[in-house]
């Protein structure tokens, strides 16, 4: 079985900081109020813990030869959250590098109205699929890691037995 670990890098981090924080505030606000709102510093306390764990859970990519099968799961407390899928003929292991424009921000300048655009630089690493047009997304990484995400699609290519296609 081939299994590549990534972390977390969209809007789950965010929510899971806000998480550890109403747990922080929520503790606190139970100590400072000597005891008499204990449900509320339970709660905090869970979302405290439930919080800290989220931040450091870990988005997994599975596949097993054998079975024919592969899975996206986020490991949460050491288990796997995520359902095995059939896994289809893979012709080749791509990756891609690519840039996703943000929508232009208006602001008011010295000389009238001014525009910025800018782009956020990732690499994706994708199954091709036999006969598809549509392929499975592996992982997406920002272009910093890029080497990491080279290294991970040449041992998945080679777990797999197919060629690796830079794109």
């Amino acid at each position: 079985m081939f299994v590549t670990s990534l972390r977390a890098s969209d809007g789950s981090t965010i929510a899971a900081h806000a998480l550890f924080l109403l747990g922080c505030w929520l503790s606190a606000y139970a100590i400072l109020s000597t005891g008499r709102h204990l449900p509320a510093g339970t709660l905090g306390f869970f979302f405290l813990i439930v919080g800290l764990k989220a931040i450091e859970s870990r988005r997994e990519f599975a596949v097993d030869s054998k079975r024919q099968r592969y899975r996206h799961c986020i490991l949460f407390f050491g288990l796997p959250i995520g359902q095995w899928q059939a896994l289809p003929t893979i012709t080749k292991v791509v990756l891609k590098s690519y840039s996703e424009y943000q929508a232009p921000t208006s602001g008011r300048g010295s000389m009238g109205v001014w525009q910025t655009t800018w782009a956020l630089k990732s690499c994706v690493i994708l199954l091709s699929v036999a006969d598809s047009k549509q392929g499975i997304v592996v992982g997406k990484v920002h272009v910093k890691r890029e080497a990491e995400a080279r290294q991970l699609a040449r041992d998945l290519a080679t777990y797999l037995h197919v060629k690796l296609w830079n794109a």
